[in-house]
């Protein structure tokens, strides 16, 4: 998975080569985000989404993880409209693109609104053909919650990406009794999409390595 970090020209191209170099594939990309508290400032969620969406579409990426990108302090009424206001102008530029979003699930502290089922239904419903979009289930964020078993029990028909770590995005350096269920309930429901380690950037590179080898041997 691709973040993107700049809007600048050349970017993108950098980010192709470095996947050439390296004859990786970019699966899915997580959009730049920013949660609007006021209807002037949809126009810079919807360029933030616009020009996530150009980026994902030069790396050949199926998938755009994407944020509420309303601040969760908005009025209900508000958070409605501003929401309505930003996808209706982001999804039919997203299908023309032919990428497929993906909510993600926040974390408890995040600016923007959408942590729990609730706030992700809520979201849903207020995009404009909001049926189409699917759920990024993080792990993290979730784990925080207590809602993890709650998310893919709610979710699991339309999970297009998974980022999994430890809470915080720490390192997962053993397998537990929760990372093996978690694994067992993807596999019962036929989960084929993406499992992103997505770690902190604090995270050396052993401890990416170690994640690494020990979800391939929960994977089995």
């Amino acid at each position: 998975m691709k973040s993107v970090q700049t809007e600048h020209d050349t970017a993108a191209y950098q980010a192709k080569k470095l996947l050439a170099d390296l004859d990786l594939h970019c699966s899915a990309l997580h959009a730049a985000t920013f949660p609007v508290t006021d209807p002037i400032e949809t126009h810079r969620a919807i360029y933030y989404a616009k020009i996530s969406a150009d980026f994902a579409n030069e790396l050949e990426a199926e998938t755009m993880v994407i944020h509420s990108g309303v601040h969760r302090n908005t009025p209900p009424a508000q958070r409605k409209t501003l929401t309505a206001r930003i996808y209706g102008e982001v999804m039919p530029y997203t299908r023309k693109l032919g990428l497929i979003l993906a909510l993600e699930n926040l974390a408890s502290n995040s600016h923007a609104y959408g942590k729990d089922p609730a706030e992700l239904n809520e979201v849903l419903d207020a995009i404009p053909h909001g049926d189409e979009v699917g759920i990024t289930l993080d792990t993290s964020h979730a784990a925080a919650a207590n809602n993890v078993q709650q998310l893919v029990e709610t979710y699991h028909g339309r999970l297009r990406n998974v980022h999994i770590s430890n809470p915080k995005h720490r390192p997962i350096t053993e397998q537990t009794p929760e990372l093996n269920d978690f694994i067992a309930r993807l596999k019962r429901y036929g989960y084929r999409e993406p499992l992103t380690i997505e770690l902190s950037p604090k995270c050396a590179c052993n401890e990416i390595q170690r994640t690494r080898l020990t979800l391939e041997k929960a994977l089995g």
